[in-house]
């Protein structure tokens, strides 16, 4: 039956060979038309249903907060170079070294803020770097880590009296008690506000951000998940730098 329909079409090409080439070039022109306005979008938000709870909520922070300024360094071993002593796996400790040392380089940049990296996830838990890659393997597969960088100003131009709404939607009642007993509140809610982001980061459960719960014992941040199944043990840490609040989480599931 195929076999039939392409033979009659090819003898009405044969009869009508102009009006076929003139049929030709509008379909064409009409996909090319078209496929120059395709646009693709490969960030996070198009993987997450658009009415559910977390992008609803992020879609309120950065229309009040806009986007924040942080850039990714990723290292990949070169797999075109044939050379035997090239390295075989990232987590070589040689890798590690070489973050520390980009670090120091690019933390003298007046521009740079702050850095963070594998070497300092690992320095910060284990208070060392691995000199075997079988230790760092070790070391590395048990630990979950999330940054965040939070801008302190944002808070500052939505304080707590104008805003509280939206405060609510991402802090415990906890937490907002907490912040609004300081005459700078804006500069802790920005730091549980990092460190909640972190939190998120560092972990495989896709969680609402009121469900971290912040705290401090003796001075410590500490971190509470209060909708997980999971758990995990927790090591914080928050700092300002000029009018940023930086944290870094890291995680250890234990069941």
């Amino acid at each position: 039956m195929l076999k039939e329909a392409f033979t009659k079409l090819g003898k009405l090409q044969n009869k009508y060979p102009i009006l076929f080439i003139l049929l030709v070039l509008i379909i064409s022109s009409f996909f090319l038309y078209y496929a120059a306005r395709i646009e693709t979008d490969s960030s996070f938000d198009v993987m997450k249903r658009d009415d559910s709870q977390s992008m609803v909520l992020k879609r309120m922070i950065d229309h009040e907060f806009g986007g924040t300024d942080v850039l990714f360094v990723l290292a990949s071993i070169d797999s075109e170079i044939n050379d035997k002593e090239r390295l075989q796996d990232i987590r070589d400790p040689s890798v590690l070294n070489a973050m520390v040392d980009l670090k120091r380089s690019l933390e003298s940049e007046t521009f740079v803020a702050s850095t963070f990296s594998l070497a300092d996830v690992l320095l910060f838990s284990y208070g060392k770097l691995p000199t075997t890659l079988e230790e760092s393997k070790i070391m590395i597969e048990n630990l979950g880590v999330g940054i965040d960088i939070s801008n302190i100003s944002n808070f500052k131009k939505i304080p707590f009296a104008t805003k509280s709404g939206f405060y609510k939607e991402i802090f415990q009642q906890s937490e907002i008690d907490y912040c609004l007993k300081f005459k700078d509140s804006s500069t802790h809610f920005a730091g549980k506000f990092a460190l909640k982001e972190a939190v998120k980061k560092s972990i495989k459960d896709d969680i609402y951000i009121s469900k971290i719960e912040t705290f401090h014992l003796k001075s410590k941040p500490m971190i509470k998940l209060l909708d997980s199944k999971k758990k995990y043990n927790f090591r914080a840490s928050v700092s300002h730098e000029n009018d940023y609040a930086i944290a870094i989480v890291i995680s250890e599931l234990i069941n």
